[in-house]
């Protein structure tokens, strides 16, 4: 187990140095802290599916190559080869869970290699495949990266022509974007919400900071977890203390425990409602929850008004 561990930090550290990059450089396109890239290094934490292919962006390197796979040799298989590395990568990830393990989260990675061959930069005019931004670094790299579902969805709503209350068509870019945002957000963990105050415990608050990506992988500071709950949920009341899944540390909030299957969503309906909000149903069928989501566009983001779920049968 150890000698897996040090070769999958050594891999990450190799494809790094290979570019030319430093650790807060590496930082800096994947939108994390420096200490995360040193903990992926060290095999301190480890990565979700979500940041493995954002490190394959960030690297510009396939995800056989990051994860230390074998390349597979039959052609004309492209579509399966991608599916396969990438539940390969993720099993790989999962066997190396360290102590009681960790939840996964949006923004945590490792991997990489000692002998990579120099990739060749990517032309600012390729085109990008959706829900992708593309920006260039200062050092003139042009880097492609997940784009945010919730500052999509939220110029949908702000792009919709005005209209008395009701229901709204479900086009394409709606039920498209709403998909992405609530699987990048994995939506499921959502804590009920309603009247300005959460139904659900703490920890149940800080499961989906965390699922939805808050920590970039590593601990969960007060902090960072003060600036999402103001952006999506406002003003509310809460008091920080830690948890049986989540003690709290010097550092933050420590996350232990398993892991969870990736959340699979639908958009079913979308009501504009009197006040200006909306109200979004979206069918989960990883786990066959239904969640009811009262929300409106706000400074480039998304505001939690309600958030309902019940199960279904």
């Amino acid at each position: 187990m150890e000698e897996k561990q040090t070769a999958f930090g050594q891999r990450l550290a190799g494809l790094r140095q290979a570019r030319g990059l430093s650790q807060q450089a590496l930082a800096d396109r994947l939108a994390v802290t420096r200490q995360a890239v040193s903990n992926w290094e060290r095999s301190q934490t480890i990565p979700d599916l979500d940041m493995l292919r954002a490190m394959t962006e960030a690297l510009d390197v396939d995800m056989n190559t990051l994860c230390g796979l074998p390349e597979p040799k039959a052609p004309g298989r492209t579509a399966v080869r991608s599916a396969l590395s990438l539940a390969l990568c993720g099993a790989l990830c999962l066997s190396l869970g360290l102590g009681g393990g960790l939840w996964l989260a949006r923004r945590s990675a490792p991997a990489a290699t000692t002998e990579a061959a120099p990739a060749p930069a990517i032309s600012q005019q390729e085109r990008l495949r959706p829900h992708q931004i593309s920006y260039t670094t200062p050092d003139g790299t042009t880097v492609r990266r997940p784009a945010d579902g919730a500052q999509e969805v939220a110029a949908l709503l702000e792009a919709l022509p005005e209209g008395a209350p009701g229901p709204v068509e479900l086009t394409f870019s709606l039920t498209d974007t709403f998909s992405y945002f609530a699987q990048q957000y994995e939506l499921r963990f959502l804590p009920a919400f309603q009247d300005g105050a959460f139904q659900s415990d703490w920890e149940q608050v800080l499961l989906w900071l965390y699922r939805a990506g808050t920590s970039g992988g590593d601990y969960l500071t007060t902090q960072g977890v003060d600036a999402s709950l103001a952006q999506f949920f406002g003003s509310v009341d809460y008091r920080h203390q830690g948890t049986e899944a989540f003690p709290l540390t010097d550092r933050g909030y420590y996350p232990g425990c398993g892991g969870f299957a990736e959340g699979s969503y639908r958009l079913t309906s979308l009501t504009r409602l009197a006040d200006g909000s909306f109200e979004a149903v979206l069918a989960e069928d990883t786990e066959h929850w239904e969640l009811t989501l009262v929300l409106s566009p706000q400074e480039g983001s998304l505001r939690f008004h309600e958030v309902q779920a019940a199960q279904r049968q």
